[in-house]
């Protein structure tokens, strides 16, 4: 009689590694390409699998968008966790708001997805932008230091919301070409809107 051998089971292909590998293809495609560049095909080719490996994991392309949306924002907290904490809470504030700006800039694709909605297919949800809390607890935090250190009575949420706000909108002016035409001058405006906008802070309620 022949020998038989009990059958082997066939590995599992699509697993949470390939999720995470199609993930990163899908962003370098999308900063590297822009957003009509983020085709189903192009992207599991980038990542050297199927469409159908990357319709499994991650259901459509709403649903690549939203893991991308959310990848943005888990690589902007991580990038802000990295900022050094001093004993001048001012300066700590604007190392936050700084290295959100550098973010940004050197992923601009990124911050269109996580701001600007470039596609019609996703529109987060109340739940879905909840995502961001993680980046404005870290920054309520270090405001809510400083604001103590100046002896303002603003309160730390307000503060935090509008200097986010204020550096989003910069941020975008910036990534437009309308902050100015050198490095020195976008550093300079950028830096003297910020000010002010702490001055203003440090100066409500008192």
């Amino acid at each position: 009689m022949p020998l038989r051998f009990p059958a082997m089971a066939r590995p599992k292909l699509r697993t949470t590694e390939l999720r995470e590998v199609l993930l990163g293809r899908a962003v370098a495609v999308l900063e590297r390409e822009g957003p009509t560049a983020l085709r189903a095909r192009h992207v599991a080719s980038a990542a050297g699998t199927s469409t159908g490996a990357l319709y499994e994991l991650f259901g459509d392309k709403t649903g690549l968008v939203r893991a991308i949306f959310y990848e943005g924002f888990r690589m902007l907290a991580d990038r802000l966790d990295e900022v050094p904490v001093s004993d001048d809470a001012r300066t700590d504030v604007i190392a936050l708001l700084a290295a959100s700006r550098r973010f940004s800039l050197e992923h601009p694709m990124l911050f269109e997805v996580m701001y600007a909605r470039p596609f019609g297919e996703f529109d987060p949800t109340p739940d879905e932008l909840r995502v961001a809390g993680r980046i404005y607890e870290l920054v309520v935090r270090q405001v809510e230091r400083w604001l103590a250190e100046v002896g303002a009575a603003t309160d730390a949420v307000d503060a935090s919301h509008a200097l986010v706000a204020l550096n989003r909108g910069l941020t975008a002016t910036e990534l437009g070409g309308l902050l100015g035409r050198s490095q020195r001058s976008r550093e300079r405006r950028w830096l003297l809107a910020v000010g002010a906008q702490l001055d203003g802070l440090a100066g409500e309620g008192r």
